[in-house]
């Protein structure tokens, strides 16, 4: 449901959503589970490979329970009772290596974030910075793992070519969230309900408060293929040299359904 805002709601303007159901009910006392160093509850499903988790921030390094049972691939950090920016955790980096949601900054080796280190099945680290566990302030975390048919999070290496890297999820892909983690560039999200078919080039741009790219330019295209996903651009923002670009896909339709039927093309 939506309210009257014009952030949500403008009379006559088109909007878009993404949306992630989770479900099973989590609470977990760290003092008696000795997993984590901090309480923390939320929302759980484990089937998707995905939770949405809260806790109180103590300002020191800490261990976070996800409850996922296996590794979350991507954590989106936020504290919610100060003006901060949004932390993004993923092995892609390494787990030292932070990523800004509302920013399109590379990757900041600084460890305030995460306390230089790796999510486990099951916790996930955070630091001393007010951004990722402010003291005594409320804090959210949307944590995401790899699961077979439904989710792939990972990395591809650019080629600055038109002729780009063919990324395989194991599925068709229904949404893509694309970052150059060695650039500042834009977050850059695709769909399957705003692109219909290839090639894709309706943009928004998730650390950005402009408009939706509708203009079909060679920058922004890729393609949605029945295993993954396909870029077509040579700039740097999609498929820099040598950079190590973050992506986060989620399935439209897997490879072979439950039926053993193959996946077709768009």
């Amino acid at each position: 449901s939506v309210g009257s805002s014009g952030l949500v709601n403008a009379n006559s303007e088109t909007y878009a959503s993404w949306c992630w159901k989770m479900g099973t009910a989590f609470s977990n006392d760290a003092s008696a589970t000795s997993v984590g160093s901090i309480d923390s509850s939320g929302s759980i499903n484990t089937t998707a490979g995905q939770s949405i988790i809260s806790w109180t921030g103590s300002g020191s390094a800490a261990t976070i329970a996800h409850g996922l049972g296996a590794q979350p691939q991507v954590v989106f950090v936020k504290n919610r009772d100060d003006t901060a920016s949004w932390n993004v955790y993923t092995v892609v980096g390494g787990g030292g290596k932070g990523l800004f949601l509302n920013e399109n900054n590379g990757f900041d080796t600084d460890s305030s974030y995460f306390n230089g280190g790796t999510a486990s099945t099951t916790t996930f680290p955070v630091g001393t910075a007010n951004t990722a566990n402010g003291s005594s302030d409320d804090m959210i975390a949307y944590c995401f793992a790899d699961v077979k048919g439904y989710s792939r999070i990972s990395s591809f290496v650019g080629n600055a070519d038109t002729d780009g890297p063919w990324v395989f999820c194991g599925f068709r892909p229904s949404f893509v969230l694309i970052k150059n983690t060695a650039a500042s560039e834009h977050w850059r999200l695709y769909d399957n309900k705003r692109d219909s078919h290839n090639h894709m080039y309706h943009v928004i741009y998730g650390n950005d408060s402009g408009v939706e790219a509708t203009t079909d330019n060679a920058s922004e295209e890729i393609d949605f293929l029945s295993t993954g996903f396909k870029i077509r651009s040579s700039a740097q923002q999609l498929n820099g040299s040598g950079h190590t670009i973050f992506f986060m896909a989620f399935a439209e339709a897997p490879l072979v359904n439950s039926k053993n039927v193959p996946n077709n093309a768009r």
